[in-house]
C-alpha cells in the first residue's frame, strides 16, 4: 500500500497517469510493479523488493520501476526460470484505471518479455472503506487465494500426515464416481486441464510455500495418479476386471514409485525446480505404475 500525497507523480502499472495526488515512496513508488516484483521473487525462492532494492540505497532514489523491474527479470532469466501469466488487482477510488490498463499489460509484458494476452489488470475499489476508499492510498495484490487451495487440493495438502497419500486416494474414489458419470475421454480432457492450469497456480503462488518441493502442494499427486487411472481400457484389453479392482493396485503401485523415486523420479526430484520439477516427478511415478500394470495384467492374461 502506498500513500496518496499532493504534488508527487503518480505511476501505476509503469505509466504515469495524469492525477491531481501522487505516491509516497523511496522510487517512483508504482505499486503495481513493486508487488509484481515481490510476486516473481518470491516466486524463484530470490527474497524480496526490500532486499534486492533496499530504500536505505540512495541510488534507488527516485528510480522508476519499470528499471527494477527489468534488473528482475534479468536475474530470473539467469536462474532458468520463466513467467507464464501475471494476474493483478488494483485497489484504487481514484483515479479510475480502466483506461489505462491496456498500456500498462503493453509495458509490463514488454519487460517480462512474454505475450500481452498473459498479462491480466483488474481496477477494483474498497467501497469507500479505509485508507483506500478515502481516497488516501492505492495497493495492489496477486490474485493467489484459488490458486492456493487448487495446488493443496481444497486444503488435503494441509494434512499433517501423508497428504500425498491422502490426495492420491481421493483421487482413486473420485476417478471412480466419474467414470460412472462421463466416459475416459471427457475425463482425459479434464486431467489434462487441470495439469496444464497447475504450471499457472505453482508459477503464481510458489513464494506462499517454504521448500523448493512442498508437502502442501498435492495437485502432482492428483495428476500424478490419474495416468494409471486413466490407462484402465488397456488393463481391460489383458485382463478384465471390475473397475474398482484396477484402481487399488494403481494406487499403491504409484504410490510407492512416488516414495521411492526410481530413476529418473529422483533425479527429477533433486536437480529441476519451479512447477516443472514439481509436476514431472509424479508424471514419472504414473508412467511407472502404467508399464508395471500392463506387465501385470499380460501375464494374468496369458
Amino acid at each position: 500500500m502506498h500513500r496518496l500525497i499532493k504534488g508527487g507523480r503518480l505511476y501505476l502499472g509503469g505509466i504515469k497517469i495524469p492525477f491531481a495526488l501522487g505516491l509516497k515512496g523511496h522510487s517512483d513508488a508504482d505499486p503495481v510493479i513493486h508487488a509484481l516484483i515481490d510476486a516473481l521473487l518470491g516466486a524463484c525462492g530470490l527474497g524480496d523488493i526490500g532486499k534486492l532494492f533496499s530504500d536505505k540505497n540512495k541510488k534507488y532514489k527516485n528510480i522508476r520501476s519499470t528499471i527494477l523491474l527489468k534488473k528482475v527479470i534479468d536475474l530470473i532469466n539467469s536462474k532458468n526460470f520463466s513467467i507464464n501469466n501475471i494476474d493483478i488487482n488494483i485497489i484504487t477510488e481514484k483515479p479510475r484505471i480502466k483506461k489505462y490498463t491496456k498500456k500498462m499489460i503493453d509495458k509490463i509484458s514488454k519487460i517480462c518479455q512474454i505475450n500481452p494476452n498473459q498479462v491480466n489488470i483488474k481496477g477494483k475499489t474498497t467501497e469507500k472503506l479505509g485508507l483506500i476508499g478515502k481516497e488516501k492510498a492505492i495497493a495492489s495484490e496477486m490474485i493467489k487465494k484459488f490458486n492456493l487451495l487448487f495446488l493443496t487440493l481444497f486444503n488435503i495438502g494441509k494434512i499433517k500426515n501423508a497428504p500425498g497419500t491422502a490426495a492420491s486416494l481421493i483421487t482413486c474414489l473420485l476417478f471412480l464416481l466419474l467414470i460412472n458419470i462421463f466416459n475416459i475421454s471427457i475425463i482425459f480432457l479434464f486431467t489434462l486441464a487441470i495439469f496444464a492450469y497447475s504450471f499457472v497456480a505453482i508459477n503464481n503462488s510458489f513464494d506462499e510455500f517454504s521448500s523448493s518441493d512442498p508437502q502442501e502442494i498435492v495437485i502432482d499427486e492428483f495428476v500424478g495418479q490419474m495416468l494409471p487411472l486413466l490407462a484402465i481400457p488397456i488393463y481391460e484389453t489383458l485382463y478384465l476386471l471390475p473397475k474398482m479392482y484396477y484402481c487399488i493396485p494403481a494406487f499403491l503401485l504409484f504410490r510407492l514409485f512416488d516414495i521411492w523415486k526410481p530413476y529418473p523420479v529422483s533425479y527429477v526430484d533433486k536437480n529441476v525446480n519451479g512447477a516443472i520439477g514439481i509436476m514431472l516427478d509424479d508424471i514419472f511415478a504414473g508412467i511407472y505404475t502404467i508399464i508395471s500394470l500392463v506387465i501385470i495384467f499380460f501375464f494374468l492374461g496369458a
